[in-house]
């Protein structure tokens, strides 16, 4: 009888991992655009943090970002592609790294360099440098993304609805 239990049980477990609910295409497109938002809330938090001249809360945010970049990731790549395309979800994926390491290796310089007494004329040419420097490299990844995901709501017939928070980060070079 305990086989007979325990093996119903067998069956009922694979049972249900077999009928795992498949996204939509709205369902995946909304999902990788909600884990971006969160990781954009982060980086206009910091940005109002470092202008604010709070450089501990600006400090606080390097390591949290990076945690939330990382949570970002594994929740995307578990999606696995939509109908065999990877491409949106691979350039999500490029995007979050790409703020984890500005966070673990750019901003922390940066803040490192804003937080000394008497920084030096090369101290504020490093930090232009890395600005601009960033700033590059984030266009090229939210090109990416947004080509991407412009492309996958053409051929699945997303509507897409503009994003507050992308026009918050792109207003921020302005």
């Amino acid at each position: 009888m305990k086989k007979l239990v325990y093996l119903l049980f067998i069956v009922a477990t694979l049972g249900a991992i077999g009928c795992e609910k498949k996204l939509t295409a709205t369902e995946y497109n909304n999902k990788i655009i909600n884990e971006q938002s969160k990781v954009l809330d982060l980086v206009l938090e910091f940005t109002s943090k470092v202008d604010s001249s709070d450089m501990k809360g600006a400090r606080l945010l390097l390591d949290k970002t990076g945690i939330q970049c990382d949570s970002s990731i594994k929740i995307i790549e578990a999606m696995g592609p939509f109908e065999d395309d990877a491409t949106f979800k691979d350039a999500a994926i490029d995007l979050f790294k790409f703020y984890k390491r500005a966070f673990a290796q750019d901003y922390k310089e940066l803040l490192d360099i804003i937080e000394k007494e008497e920084p030096t004329m090369d101290d504020l040419d490093r930090v232009n440098t890395i600005v601009e420097k960033v700033g590059d490299e984030e266009k090229i990844v939210d090109d990416k993304i947004q080509t991407a995901q412009k492309a996958f709501a053409d051929k699945h017939n997303v509507k897409i609805t503009d994003n507050s928070l992308q026009d918050k980060i792109d207003n921020l070079d302005k």
